[in-house]
Formats: structure tokens, sequence, C-alpha cells
């Protein structure tokens, strides 16, 4: 698949898939007539880093879980830790996105005039 078209399922510019390329966080891509020929591995990966980059994790955390390797290339037990490390920063902000959603449920129905009105549940419908 060539870039633009990548970029488009993906939703990102192709500028943004230039720069992984160009910073190691996904492999070279390779070329067909002197254009990028993205592979499933390659636009699996671009997912990944898309949701990383939503969820809140900078490029280098998600340089890091791209680095713990699978199957036999694991070379050590600090790539689990690291994976517990960020599922337990993930569950906290899953808690916070929840409490800002009812939040946000419950100001659909205020009419308060002031947030700490709003909050104490006086004026809600």
């Amino acid at each position: 698949m060539k870039i633009g078209a990548v970029a488009e399922a993906l939703g990102m510019p192709s500028s943004t898939i230039r720069y992984y390329e160009r910073v190691g966080l996904i492999e070279p891509i390779g070329r067909v007539a002197g254009r990028r020929e993205f592979d499933e591995q390659s636009i699996l990966t671009l997912r990944f880093l898309k949701l990383a980059q939503s969820a809140g994790f900078a490029l280098s955390e998600i340089r890091q879980l791209l680095n713990i390797g699978f199957g036999e290339e694991r070379q050590n037990n600090d790539w689990l830790v690291f994976l517990q490390n960020k599922r337990i920063a993930v569950k906290a902000q899953m808690e916070d996105l929840r409490h800002m959603d009812e939040m946000l449920k419950k100001f659909e129905g205020c009419n308060c005039a002031t947030l700490s009105e709003c909050m104490s549940g006086s004026s809600v419908k």
C-alpha cells in the first residue's frame, strides 16, 4: 500500500509517517518505482503508534514498547516491569476518563450559574 493510501486509511498525515520512519519507530519502507510500499507489519505498527499517542504515551515510551521484543528476542524481564507499569498508568487514565464522562453527563442537564453549584448537584435535571 502506498503512503497516501496508508495515511488516509489511518487518518494521519503522510509527513507523520515519514517522520516515524526517519526516527526509527517504523522500519525503513521498501520502495517500488521510487515510492514507499507499506506491508501489513508496517501498517500494524502505525496503528499501534497512533493508538499509543492518543492514549498519551510519549514517543520514547512507544519506542520502548516497540523494542521489548517478542518470542525469543526478549533478553530480560525489564520489559515485564515496564509493561506492568504502563498498564497501571493506562488503568488510572481510564478511571480519570470515566470520572470526566460522569461530569460531562452531569453538565448536559445543568442550569447552574457556577461550576461549584453544578458539582453540588442542586440544579441538575
